[in-house]
């Protein structure tokens, strides 16, 4: 094999672009002996390496069926692929039970090449070292009083205030509370129980008409009276906060090319979604930093579904975000539910529907690779960066770098730009 790689690299320049591409990859993967003497050369060029943590209990799982997390987990491939810079994801799926339950107990029938471990029965602190991830997804079903043990917890917020991001969702009323309702920031995010033991002003109830139905009508339906309309091809819309001159938070933030307005102004819909709370200021560090609420879901009027009532159209917060690099602590990102990223709000797989089309599932799925931009840790960020110095240096035609959206083209109008984004920074190069 060495041979063979010798023989390719020394007729390098006589490949196409795309074959240099692919010998330039599988030699920074196999790294051949003949290459030894540039090691320290070969080292400012390793792969970026993020390591992820996907935690699940109760029926959530990481499989094919329909409340598998399989879809979501694309986005890591998704993440390799797109990116600019070397850079691999190695995903461990965790579940808190011993013998899960679902249609993928052992997370076998999941071969995503992007998942690296799975373990179950998993404990914050006997399972792995957490120090160990950049970031940390928490997907929570069991409801009730948080279960995890203090050592635990107290490991969770020394991976926060380490620099380690976390991602948390649970559902309707405690739906999560078990896993996620005693994380310090984390258990002030979000609604982990009802608001009132009154069904009929209960926030976060599963058939009173506060209920956060976000269904929208299915074809010839004048209101949603279907639950099935959660796995249709018909996503809510939501309300995107936006800042400056109209530019959204980063973890709702697309390409034009995929969204002509640069927002992600859809979401996956479900009958009954849990909430975040409202925006609080946390101290950490000495440091004062609010969280911020950068999505509001809407309930249409009249949604109803078989045993619940009608709804009384209101909205409410549906994704919120803490910042807390200020503080050199790890970011925070909170969604209302994990219908957002389960197969059947995704493919519609156990139903008789097929889920979003491929544009609208592109769109969602941007938001998920954003999540996992965002939310990872800061030294990921300094390796991405040793490969935006090495292309800076070898070509003068990076021209511009800049959170906002230039216009793509050259300052005379002549000459096309591509786009390149990284981490929520955009650099515009001349294609």
């Amino acid at each position: 094999m060495e041979k063979k790689l010798k023989e390719s690299l020394a007729n390098m320049h006589l490949l196409s672009r795309s074959e240099r591409t692919i010998l330039s990859k599988e030699l920074l993967e196999v790294k051949p002996e003949f290459l030894k003497d540039f090691a320290f050369k070969w080292w400012w060029f390793k792969p970026c390496v993020v390591n992820v943590l996907l935690v699940c209990d109760g029926g959530l799982n990481f499989g094919p069926g329909g409340f598998g997390l399989s879809e979501f987990i694309t986005s890591f491939n998704k993440l390799e692929q797109q990116s600019f810079v070397n850079i691999k994801y190695k995903v461990t799926l965790a579940h808190r039970s011993q013998n899960p339950t679902g249609t993928d107990p052992m997370h076998q029938l999941n071969p995503n090449p992007v998942i690296s471990d799975r373990i179950t029965g998993f404990h914050f602190v006997n399972s792995v070292n957490l120090k160990s991830f950049d970031q940390v997804w928490l997907f929570g079903i069991l409801g009730g009083n948080s279960y995890l043990q203090a050592a635990e917890v107290t490991a969770i917020e020394e991976y926060m205030d380490g620099g380690g991001g976390i991602f948390a969702t649970g559902d309707h009323g405690s739906l999560g509370r078990g896993m996620c309702g005693n994380i310090p920031r984390v258990k002030d995010m979000r609604l982990w129980a009802s608001t009132s033991a009154d069904n009929s002003v209960d926030e976060v109830s599963m058939t009173g008409v506060r209920r956060n139905d976000t269904n929208r009508p299915g074809a010839g339906q004048v209101v949603s009276n279907a639950f099935t309309n959660q796995s249709d091809n018909i996503p809510q819309t939501i309300a995107v906060r936006t800042f400056g001159s109209g530019i959204p938070h980063p973890l709702l933030s697309i390409k034009p090319s995929l969204r002509p307005s640069g927002i992600i102004d859809i979401m996956p819909d479900h009958p009954h979604e849990g909430e975040c709370a409202q925006e609080t200021v946390f101290t950490v560090k000495g440091q004062s930093i609010s969280t911020q609420v950068i999505a509001t879901s809407f309930v249409l009027g009249g949604s109803t579904t078989p045993g619940k009532i009608g709804t009384s159209p209101h909205c409410f917060p549906s994704i919120a975000v803490f910042d807390g690099r200020p503080a050199k602590v790890g970011r925070i990102a909170i969604d209302s539910t994990w219908h957002h990223f389960v197969n059947i709000n995704l493919n519609g797989v156990g139903t008789p529907l097929s889920g979003l089309d491929n544009n609208d599932f592109e769109v969602v799925r941007q938001y998920y690779i954003n999540i996992s931009r965002w939310i990872t840790r800061s030294k990921v960020m300094i390796c991405k960066y040793k490969f935006i110095l090495a292309d800076l240096l070898k070509n003068s035609q990076l021209i511009e770098a800049s959170l906002n959206n230039p216009p793509a083209s050259h300052p005379d109008g002549t000459v096309p730009l591509k786009e390149i984004d990284e981490g929520g920074i955009f650099f515009r190069q001349i294609a």
